[in-house]
Parts: C-alpha cells; sequence; structure tokens
C-alpha cells in the first residue's frame, strides 16, 4: 500500500514542532525535559517535550544524554499559519530520541561560550515495535552546561545549531536549520542510556541499508 507522504508529514509537524505560546500555556512543569526549536529565517518558535531522559557515560567516558518521547502523534497546529492538525487515530506511533554527547565539561561557574561542547542528534522513527522505513535524523552541536547529582543531572543547552542528516521513508523534514536550546533533568542510568542510544542507532543503520 502506498503510504500518504504529506498526511504523514503533517503528523509529523503536530507530534514535532508545537507552537511555543501552546507549550507555554500547557506548561513545562509537567515533564521532565523541553526543548525548543528556532528555524532559520521564520518567526516561529517551536517546542518539544520528553517523558523520559536519562544520564550516562559512553565507552569512551564522555558524559551523555538521552532524551525520549513515544507519545501518539496528534494535536494542534504546526505553524502560525496553518490550521489546526489532527492526526488520524489510526496513524503509526512516532518515537523520538535527542542524544547529546558532552565532549568537555564546563569549568564551575562557567555559563557562555563560543565554543560548541556538545554534539546534538535528533531521531524521528517509527515505533520499533510497528517497524517501516520512516526516518528523519538532525544532527549539531551546541553549548551545554550540567549540574550532576547522586541520582539526576540537570542539563542546559544554552545555544547550538542543528540541521537535517538524513530522512528515509515518508518522513519529510518540516523545519531546516534550526538553533536549538532548552534544559532538562535526566536520571541517571548508565544502562538504559547506553540502550536507548543503541536502538536507534541500529535502526538507523537498518533504514539506511533498506533492510
Amino acid at each position: 500500500m502506498k503510504k500518504n507522504t504529506r498526511s504523514r508529514t503533517a503528523i509529523l509537524c503536530s507530534f514535532f514542532a508545537i507552537p511555543f505560546s501552546f507549550f507555554l500555556a500547557a506548561g513545562c512543569s509537567s515533564t521532565p525535559a523541553s526543548l525548543t526549536l528556532r528555524p532559520a529565517g521564520k518567526d516561529t518558535v517551536f517546542a518539544k517535550t520528553f517523558d523520559r531522559a536519562y544520564a550516562g557515560h559512553m565507552a569512551d567516558g564522555s558524559d551523555a544524554f538521552v532524551l525520549v518521547s513515544d507519545e501518539a502523534p496528534a494535536v494542534r497546529a504546526a505553524s502560525k499559519s496553518a490550521g489546526p492538525i489532527k492526526a488520524s487515530s489510526t496513524s503509526a506511533p512516532l518515537r523520538q530520541l535527542v542524544f547529546v554527547k558532552l565532549l568537555w565539561r564546563p569549568m564551575n561557574g562557567m555559563r557562555d561560550s563560543a565554543a560548541a561542547n556538545a554534539s546534538i542528534t535528533w531521531y524521528v522513527m517509527n515505533d520499533a515495535a510497528d517497524g517501516g522505513d520512516d526516518l528523519l535524523v538532525y544532527q549539531g552541536a551546541g553549548y551545554a552546561t550540567v549540574d550532576p547529582g547522586e541520582a539526576t543531572t540537570g542539563v542546559t543547552i544554552r545555544s547550538g545549531d542543528l540541521k537535517p542528516s538524513a530522512s528515509r521513508g515518508s518522513l519529510k523534514d518540516p523545519i531546516g536549520p534550526a538553533q536549538i536550546s532548552g534544559s532538562f533533568v535526566a536520571v541517571n542510568n548508565d544502562a538504559r542510556a547506553r540502550e536507548l542510544l543503541q536502538d536507534a542507532r541500529s535502526r538507523t543503520a537498518m533504514v539506511a541499508s533498506g533492510q
């Protein structure tokens, strides 16, 4: 069956990019993580909340953070110029995962820097249980500060840039190059952070190879 690319793109917009004004109205205290995107050359600011965030260490010892959202696509307008876009009740859910790898940790009290100290990768894909070849990946870098604790780690991305790096299946980029910022509190869990990242990388490799 041929996929409805236009419909899937609309669903991605509603799921991935919620107008900033609506995000504020909904409030950010009910979720552990939030990121905002400011598309280059556009006035609209988009926001995304994530229901889970984990902090861990990669094999090379670097700090890493993984944000995950498995919400079903639905709700609200994709931009200020568009009317409300509602996802079909039969639409396959999408997983979004953001991987932030800290390349170097800022000194205590350091809040700003012109140099990027974190690589950022944003994955959008079909839920693994549903299969399919839909995949969208954004990559970039930014400056992030961390506030480590015994059970959790606070992270703030103060400035960063992302751009589309891969698109497969019916998912089409609705954002383009964008600035990224935001903050979140991640649960310290090495195993879970590594597991989620490995799943995303494995799925990306599988879709890219056409399997």
